[in-house]
């Protein structure tokens, strides 16, 4: 977008935007006594920004801290790495409910372009 500046957004992290959604609901004024479900995004691989495993756990962890109620993670290709995610949640404290996350492929360009993102390169090295 011309003239974006993303200095002036509101939510600078995913955090901003979790305690935002918290203190909504928090304030009863959803229609919905229960208020919205707060779900974060989780990397079993890895986030690419993030190439610190040990930081990215922390940004998880103040996301649940801030009021998420459940992780899904991302794409990944090995059942391990969600495994082991699962395990190192656990470790940093993170008792909230983690997700699987899944992504039909409906198409081989769609899936050429899957390897291309983080988790695709364990997908090549098993291919």
């Amino acid at each position: 977008m011309a003239g974006y500046q993303k200095a002036n957004d509101d939510f600078q992290h995913a955090v901003d935007l979790v305690k935002f959604i918290r203190k909504f609901n928090d304030g009863k004024t959803h229609p919905d006594p229960r208020g919205f479900g707060i779900g974060v995004a989780g990397f079993p691989e890895g986030h690419p920004m993030t190439p610190n495993r040990l930081k990215e756990m922390d940004y998880l962890k103040e996301k649940v801290d801030a009021g998420a109620d459940y992780i899904v993670t991302q794409l990944f290709f090995d059942n391990r790495d969600f495994l082991d995610f699962r395990d190192r949640c656990e470790l940093a404290g993170i008792r909230v409910p983690v997700i699987a996350g899944i992504m039909p492929i409906a198409s081989m360009s769609g899936l050429k372009r899957m390897v291309n993102w983080p988790a695709g390169r364990d997908f090549l090295r098993s291919s």
